[in-house]
């Protein structure tokens, strides 16, 4: 959502019951949004220095961007 949001997407279709998603959508997780954005900018992220949750995210979107190769484990890698 946050990276079709940023290439234009204004409505979606979601999981109204998704607490995690709709704290993004109402602006609750700049913080989620900002690193989204800067691994679409291509800047360099240290994963390491993430928490878990954020780490997570940051794997996702590279997964989703074709930075990383998919596997059913990609989270734990």
């Amino acid at each position: 959502m946050v990276m079709l949001e940023r290439k234009g997407m204004y409505s979606c279709i979601a999981d109204a019951y998704d607490d995690k998603l709709a704290a993004i959508a109402r602006g609750k997780r700049p913080d989620v949004v900002e690193l989204i954005h800067k691994i679409m900018d291509g800047e360099t992220i240290d994963i390491g220095s993430l928490s878990k949750e954020l780490q997570d995210y940051a794997k996702t979107a590279r997964v989703i961007l074709g930075h990383t190769l998919y596997s059913d484990s990609w989270l734990e890698l």
